[in-house]
């Protein structure tokens, strides 16, 4: 089964393009990242027990973090959404790599 969750979070770092989101957040940087969670497909089949949990802003620039864990990745993805501001800084001192 493909599962997927997406959530905006808000940023002080320039995503090369970041989403802008009315009011909201009140954020002292450029705007909001989309953060999801998701199983992996490669080639339209679903990966053998790949999970991806990763954050992009509205062009090319994101970070991901993978694993064959669901559960661990899932975790990953709620310790991002715990955080005040998603930036590029803390998502590499928590695993996540530039994609």
């Amino acid at each position: 089964m493909n599962k997927r969750l997406e959530v905006l979070k808000p940023t002080n770092d320039d995503w090369c393009g970041s989403y802008i989101v009315g009011d909201w957040p009140s954020s002292t940087g450029p705007g909001s990242v989309e953060q999801m969670f998701v199983s992996v497909v490669f080639n339209g089949m679903i990966g053998d027990g790949t999970w991806r949990t990763c954050v992009w802003g509205t062009d090319d620039c994101g970070m991901e973090y993978d694993c064959d864990n669901g559960a661990e990745c899932l975790e990953k993805f709620l310790q991002v959404i715990g955080m005040d501001y998603v930036d590029m800084e803390e998502l590499t001192n928590i695993g996540f790599v530039s994609a």
